[in-house]
């Protein structure tokens, strides 16, 4: 989803405007009919453990709400203002609370607590064990992105390019920083990485930036994403909301048909011409990327060459991927999650989860698989061979 940020003009300009982010505001694969799904010989079933309601619609507005996992509970909330905390095993409430915001980015948990952002600029803390309000502070963006926490500070993105540093004992704000925001933006941002003293976040305007985490000092920039299009639309350079980070490297997509593999000391070990408006998911070897277009890319990690593309899923707006034991997931636009097999990019298994938009990429929990659609109906499922 693309949002605009208007200089002041005359009515003749803001018309054309106007037609032309009706256009803008829909995936670029969206001016091509999705592929129409076709049958496969399923190697696996798709078995729901449980099902529950995080509370608060927000398809349209396409909120970086996902479920996380600390390895003892799930969190999940709700555009509403719950937040939720459940037994992966079963989905029963341990606890829940009920804050009065429009919750937009998160959660993320670490150091003994939940967070939480708001559109109204709000981040919210409580206590992982019981639910208990910690802290709330205002940080003046809307927060469409889970923050980041390690090393007793916080670090969160908003999306009108700022990005702060948090105490984590009360959220007081230890350092600010900002990259200029493009007028044409993707609805969202990208979730901040913290790696070592490092944070790694990615731009609306294609940068990749690696900041420290105890007092904001920018170390290193990279462009990954390119505006060289002869339009604004096709300007797009926002990096992809899911980007990935080993030990010592750095991979991101944007929206500009460009992927790189970045050191964490700031140099480029290799790029590919291969863009996202989704994000990509690693495992050791390999990395998984779904592209512009909805194809599903393996590539090689120490190069990026090519091992599969997966083409069925063509123009079906998917989601970024998860990796799930030997599967790779995606979701889509009509509420199916595919499976396709690790290995080869196979169709392996499927399943309806949704009448409902899947916004986020779907998380892994154990032995279960959690996705959220746009009405805030969260689901665990479990794979059993055939």
């Amino acid at each position: 989803m693309f949002q605009y940020r208007a200089p002041k003009m005359g009515f003749a300009h803001l018309l054309l405007l106007a037609a032309f982010l009706l256009a803008a505001c829909a995936q670029p694969d969206a001016i091509e009919d999705p592929r129409e799904l076709e049958r496969f010989e399923a190697r696996y079933d798709v078995d729901t453990a449980w099902s529950t309601r995080a509370r608060g619609r927000a398809e349209r507005l396409y909120l970086g709400l996902r479920p996380t996992f600390d390895g003892e509970r799930v969190y999940t909330a709700g555009h509403a203002g719950r937040l939720t905390a459940r037994n992966p095993e079963n989905g029963r409430r341990i606890w829940r609370m009920d804050l009065d915001a429009p919750l937009a980015g998160g959660p993320a948990v670490g150091q003994g607590m939940v967070l939480v952002g708001a559109l109204d600029g709000r981040l919210f803390a409580l206590d992982a064990d019981d639910g208990e309000l910690l802290w709330s502070t205002q940080v003046g963006g809307e927060i469409l992105t889970a923050p980041a926490i390690s090393r007793g500070y916080i670090v969160v993105k908003t999306s009108d390019g700022h990005v702060r540093g948090l105490s984590a004992d009360d959220g007081g704000e230890v350092w600010s920083r900002s990259e200029d925001v493009p007028s044409l933006q993707m609805r969202g941002g990208v979730d901040p990485i913290i790696r070592g003293s490092r944070v790694i976040v990615g731009f609306a305007n294609g940068q990749v930036r690696a900041f420290g985490v105890r007092d904001g000092e920018s170390q290193w920039a990279q462009s990954v994403g390119i505006a060289a299009g002869r339009n604004e639309l096709e300007q797009i350079a926002d990096i992809a909301p899911v980007m990935g980070a080993s030990d010592s490297v750095v991979y991101a997509a944007s929206a500009s048909d460009r992927m790189a593999a970045i050191s964490l000391s700031g140099g480029q070990r290799w790029q590919r011409d291969l863009g996202s408006l989704s994000g990509l998911a690693m495992d050791e070897e390999m990395i998984y990327l779904t592209d512009r277009h909805s194809e599903v890319h393996a590539l090689n990690r120490n190069g990026g060459a090519s091992v599969w593309v997966q083409d069925a899923l063509r123009a079906r707006q998917m989601t970024a991927p998860v990796v799930f034991g030997d599967t790779i997931v995606v979701g889509d636009l009509d509420g199916y999650l595919h499976f396709l097999d690790a290995d080869s990019g196979d169709l392996v298994a499927r399943e309806r989860v949704s009448r409902k938009r899947i916004n986020t990429a779907p998380v892994v929990a154990g032995d279960k698989l959690l996705v959220q659609d746009g009405d805030g109906r969260v689901r665990a499922y479990r794979l059993s061979e055939r």
